[in-house]
Order: C-alpha cells, then sequence, then structure tokens
C-alpha cells in the first residue's frame, strides 16, 4: 500500500513528482504481473483455455446479430429502423458483456473519426452507466489493501457508494486523520477479466472490423488505456501530477491522494455540485447569474487550454459528471476536477504540429492543415512534405499540378471547410464539430489523422459542451483568446506567429483580434 511517501500530501505540490519514472516502473510492474498470472502449467493452460473456450463462445452467440445487421445494412443502407435497432443492440450487448466491453464502447463513442456518428452517440450512454458490486466485497479490498479491521482504517465509511463506473466505485468515509475521504475501490476480481476479455477481443474485432480502421494501432491505443485505468495507482499519479502542474491555479481544484493501492485509492473529499445541479439551482439562472456563469465557463476554456498547449497534460474524460463547481470561504468559485483515470499527452512532433494547426487556420492556409492533419509517415505526409509545402516569406505556396489527384482533392476540399468555418459569426462556431469534420475529411480521401489530434478532438468536444451547457451565449473562439495570450507568454513558437499576424501584411492577408478580457482575468497562467 503506498502512502504518504510515495503520495506525498503538501499544500503546494512545489516539489517536483516524477511522472514519468513513476509510471514506467508502474507499467513494468503491471507487465510482470501479467505475466506470473499466465498459465505455465499444463493444468494452469487447460483451465485458462477452458475459461477462453466458453468466454468466446457467449462473444460468437452475441456476436452473430450483430453479422446479420451489418450485412443487412450493407446491402440495404437507407433502412433507419433497422440501423437503431442495430445500434440499440450493441449498446445493450456490451452492457451485458461486462467492464472491459463498456469500455470498448465508451472508447468508440469518443471516436466519430473511426464510426458512424449516430452510433457513437448512442454508446455515449455508456459514459453513465456503472456497475455496483456487494458492500462486503469493497469492505474486504480496503481491508486486504491496509493489511488491517475496516475499524482501524476508517471511523465510518458509508454503506452505500455514491458513484459507480465501469472500472470502480466511490464510497465517502471518515478518516481519523484527514477527515472526511473518498474511497475508491476497483470492482472485484477486474484485473483477471480484462486480461481474458483482451485475449479474445482481439481476434473477435479484427473478424468484423474493416482493414482501413486501422485495428493494430487503434486497437493497442484502446488495449494500454484499459490498462491503465484497472490499476488505481495510474489514477493516483495522474492526480498528483495535476497537482503539481495546477499549483498556481487556486481556481482548479484536484482531489488530493492520500494513499493507493492497484484495488484502491483513498483521497480527499473535495465538496461542491455537479454541473447539472448547480445549473438547477434557482438563484443560478442565466438571467440571475450571467456574469458567474460566464466567469465559470471561461475558467474552464482556460483550464483545458492549459492543459492542452501549456502541460501537455490532458484529462481525458470532462464530462459534467466529473467536474463539481463551489464557492471557497472568500466567496470565490472553483472548478473541483475529479476522476483522472484517463489522461491524454502529445508527442513533441505532434504538439509542433499542433501549434502549426492553429497558425494554419488564423492565416486561412488549407493547404497547411491538410498538411499538418496528416500523421506523420503517412504516404500523403511524405508527398506533401515533398511537392504541397514550400515556405516562403512567411507563407505556404503549392505545387498542386504536381501532386497526387487524390490529395490535391483532400487539400481542395480541406481548405473550402476552412472557408466556410471562418465565413460564419464566431458565435455560431462549434470548434469540436469544425474538428471533426477536418479528420473525417482526411479519412474519406485515405488520409490517416496524426492520433494524438483525435484525443484532443474528443476533449474539446467535452469541454465545450460543458461551457456552452454553463453559457449558452459562449462564442469559443473569442473566449479563448484571451486566455491564450496567457498561453502565448510561454511558447515562444506562437509569440513569433502573433508578431507575424501584428504585421501590416498580415493584417491585410488575415486580420486578428486579441481583446482584452472581457471578465476578471485568472491566475491560471501566474
Amino acid at each position: 500500500m503506498e502512502t504518504d511517501e510515495s503520495i506525498e500530501r503538501n499544500k503546494t505540490h512545489d516539489k517536483p513528482f516524477h511522472y514519468d519514472e513513476k509510471v514506467a516502473h508502474l507499467k513494468q510492474e503491471i507487465e510482470e504481473a501479467l505475466e506470473n498470472e499466465r498459465p505455465k502449467s499444463l493444468w494452469q493452460r487447460v483451465v485458462f483455455a477452458t475459461r477462453v473456450l466458453l468466454r468466446s463462445l457467449t462473444l460468437v452467440i452475441r456476436s452473430v446479430p450483430v453479422i446479420f445487421y451489418s450485412t443487412y445494412l450493407r446491402l440495404f443502407p437507407n433502412s433507419e429502423y433497422v440501423k437503431k435497432s442495430y445500434y440499440t443492440y450493441v449498446l445493450n450487448t456490451l452492457r451485458a458483456l461486462g467492464p472491459v466491453y463498456i469500455k470498448l464502447g465508451q472508447w468508440m463513442a469518443t471516436r466519430p473519426d473511426l464510426f458512424d456518428e449516430e452510433l457513437t452517440e448512442v454508446l455515449g450512454e455508456l459514459h453513465s452507466f456503472g456497475t455496483i458490486h456487494d458492500h462486503d466485497e469493497s469492505i474486504q479490498a480496503i481491508e486486504r489493501c491496509f493489511g488491517k479491521p475496516i475499524d482501524e482504517i476508517f471511523e465510518s465509511i458509508d454503506e452505500q457508494c455514491i458513484g459507480s463506473g465501469a472500472i470502480a466505485q466511490v464510497y465517502r468515509a471518515k478518516s481519523k486523520t484527514f477527515g472526511d475521504v473518498a474511497v475508491k475501490v476497483r470492482h472485484p476480481n477486474l484485473f483477471k477479466k480484462h486480461d481474458l476479455d483482451l485475449t479474445i477481443l482481439f481476434p473477435l474485432l479484427k473478424l468484423l472490423v474493416p482493414k482501413s480502421l486501422n485495428l493494430d494501432a487503434n486497437f493497442s491505443e484502446f488495449a494500454e488505456s484499459m490498462l491503465n485505468q484497472v490499476d488505481m495507482r495510474f489514477e493516483a499519479y495522474n492526480n498528483q501530477h495535476f497537482l503539481h502542474t495546477f499549483r498556481h491555479s487556486s481556481e482548479i481544484v484536484f482531489a488530493k491522494p492520500l494513499s493507493c493501492s492497484e484495488e484502491v485509492i483513498v483521497s480527499t473529499f473535495e465538496e461542491g455540485d455537479d454541473v447539472s445541479t448547480w445549473l438547477a439551482r434557482p438563484e443560478n439562472t442565466f438571467s440571475k447569474a450571467e456574469h458567474v456563469r460566464k466567469l465559470i465557463a471561461s475558467l474552464g476554456n482556460a483550464m483545458y487550454l492549459k492543459m492542452v498547449l501549456v502541460d501537455n497534460f490532458m484529462h481525458g474524460d470532462l464530462h459534467p459528471g466529473n467536474m463539481k463547481i463551489r464557492q471557497n470561504d472568500e466567496g470565490h468559485y472553483e472548478i473541483v476536477v475529479l476522476d483522472t483515470g484517463i489522461v491524454y499527452r502529445l508527442s513533441n512532433e505532434s504538439k509542433n504540429d499542433l501549434v502549426n494547426i492553429f497558425i494554419s487556420v488564423s492565416e486561412k492556409d488549407g493547404v497547411a492543415l491538410a498538411h499538418f492533419l496528416s500523421k506523420r509517415g503517412h504516404p500523403a505526409r511524405e508527398e506533401f512534405d515533398r511537392y504541397v509545402l514550400n515556405e516562403k516569406n512567411g507563407r505556404f505556396t503549392s505545387y498542386s499540378d504536381q501532386l497526387n489527384p487524390v490529395y490535391r482533392a483532400y487539400q481542395e476540399k480541406m481548405s473550402k471547410h476552412l472557408d466556410t468555418i471562418l465565413s460564419t459569426p464566431h458565435a455560431e462556431i462549434q470548434a469540436a464539430y469544425s474538428f471533426e469534420k477536418a479528420i473525417r475529411i482526411a479519412r474519406e480521401h485515405g488520409v490517416e489523422p496524426e492520433t494524438g489530434f483525435l484525443h484532443i478532438l474528443l476533449s474539446t468536444a467535452l469541454i465545450e459542451g460543458v461551457a456552452r451547457h454553463i453559457n449558452p451565449q459562449m462564442e469559443f473562439v473569442n473566449d479563448i483568446k484571451p486566455t491564450l495570450r496567457g498561453i502565448i507568454k510561454e511558447s515562444d513558437v506562437l509569440y513569433r506567429f502573433v508578431q507575424r499576424a501584428s504585421s501590416a501584411k498580415m493584417k491585410q492577408q488575415s486580420p486578428i483580434v486579441w481583446p482584452h478580457p472581457r471578465l476578471p482575468p485568472t491566475t491560471l497562467f501566474n
């Protein structure tokens, strides 16, 4: 059981937290544990093979209607009733198959670039679905982790969990040392079920998923994400890293891990109302609390941009249930961020490409946007590098006559998409939809987008949805500019861009306005 020695609970969190080192060590430990769990004797192999066979039969039986539905829809693609029945069946099947498949469905719901948009909307229901295991099993897990009776660990612990998901459920307890705490307990036997299901799932998906979806890379991404969630220590490490990166941000609050093991994590209990509850209060209607709601929405956008562009450490599941709103003792509003089990990071190359995407959009350069959305090493990217882009006087020049016709069509369609976005009033621009459409255009032309950008698409969609829910009048493009000004101070690349954008030549081509903040500045970038 890891306690204060490795998960240090200090007030400022100025002490560096060696995140990469700890995560690498933990992954190695898990790989060794998985290797030890794998059958070695003949009897163990027979038992494992039997389990795989029985589980496979269940999956095959469940998959037969999927094959029927998908075949029928290929022949009759306009049958809306059958399509709706098909998607409902997929949703219910994933629920019935257990945590790994629920997580698979949740992951599919975040990948509109890979799956039909209607299907991703249906599977979005899985984000609010959680199984609940018996209270006694939670007590046994807690006692097993601490090595002592529950009465010696907590003064009291609620019998009813206050929340449950596909991986774990959460209780409120009273600690003898830290007062009210949150106790998150993994569902029983999840580690073994996870390994068994992933062993079966990959070959099954190979039969069902078209080759165009690049199953190998996407399944590896899902498997790693799943592994990071079934061990509670990953969430504790993620939380600690967020505490360090937001140590100067008084308005953004993360729970402080107190102790953790692979099955249980104990952290401070952070009070607050979830977003929907807070918005439902009579005193928080938009007509009565317009200024406050705009402030909170702006704060959420600033938090997101800091995660993406400054820290390169993004919370991967920022839906309304994972955020609380509250006022501190001084009357200032705070956003409490929960459930940090999923995080995303970009490689240095992808981070540079992301900055160039911002520049491409602001310069109205669809050619450059098409280029930087393409995955490094992909034939389209290599061809663009050879023929399409030539930086001359700060501008990109297209050699479309030398370009592969497919990629030229991709470039032209991306330019039209960008023109449509930039001709739309700012209040009507939906950043997540625009980004998703760009990725769909890439896929339509056989161009593989950079995987990291898909994670940003998800994060943007979630935070933009929450922010618009809080502030219906939000203009996402304009509202993020004051925060971007703070980020620019920390980024030489973006600073050079703004210097160029303010030149007379740039003003003629693509005027960019950086307005003063309309809301009180936050301390996110102090």
